[in-house]
């Protein structure tokens, strides 16, 4: 079972010595080295970044959840959607010793929603027409609140 698991994955040569992750600056967008953007979401957020993820092309399954280790889904899955005619947002943080080792830092109801940074920009740039200014919206909002 290892070894197969092992055999699908989207193994990638990198064309660079260093994969770097660190906090997005604005400037990050336009850089063609950037291949992916990582929110750390909760489950409200999730929910929402799926529908906008889903609204120009609710034809298409525009969001993933692979199987694979806390750190692959964020590289080597986003990596292989980079390269694709339409790629895909994926969810992550699903592997359940990630989740554990991770829970301190980030807290037990947090996902990531990985995608690359031309939806990020078609995403933000569709908000203020999005369900994001509707009443359920705000009302979710107003649940979640400390």
């Amino acid at each position: 079972t290892t070894r197969r698991f092992v055999a699908s994955l989207p193994i990638q040569e990198i064309p660079t010595d260093y994969v770097l992750f660190r906090r997005m600056e604005r400037e990050d967008l336009d850089n063609e080295a950037v291949k992916s953007v990582t929110l750390v979401v909760n489950p409200d957020q999730l929910s929402a970044l799926v529908v906008m993820a889903n609204h120009e092309h609710p034809e298409r399954e525009n969001v993933g959840i692979p199987y694979g280790a806390g750190c692959q889904v964020i590289g080597i899955f986003m990596y292989r959607e980079a390269e694709k005619e339409h790629p895909r947002a994926l969810v992550g943080l699903t592997d359940l010793s990630a989740r554990k080792n991770l829970e301190r830092l980030i807290g037990k109801d947090k996902m990531t929603f990985s995608m690359t940074p031309k939806m990020f920009q078609w995403m933000e740039e569709n908000v203020d027409t999005s369900f994001f200014k509707r009443h359920t919206w705000a009302a979710l909002q107003e649940t979640t609140r400390p």
